[in-house]
């Protein structure tokens, strides 16, 4: 299995996890490791399609998950 799928179905997983409302705090710190590890992969690495993927679904995890933190309660 190629390391973007394991990557693509991981950060799956945590949207998932983040959307039921459970762990956000935790799925938005996964993202965050995600996206930067996704991003350095490709510039310093190679650059392929999953990884692409991965990078952009941690970004957005990123940012829903930081929204969702900041909102009051």
């Amino acid at each position: 299995m190629d390391f973007g799928v394991i990557v693509a179905l991981v950060i799956g997983g945590f949207i998932l996890v983040g959307v039921l409302g459970i762990a956000v705090r935790l799925a938005f710190f996964a993202c965050a490791a995600l996206a930067a590890a996704s991003f350095l992969q490709i510039f310093l690495v190679e650059s392929s399609g999953p990884l692409w993927l991965a990078a952009i679904g941690g970004t957005i995890g990123f940012f829903l998950f930081g929204a969702l933190l900041g909102r009051p309660r």
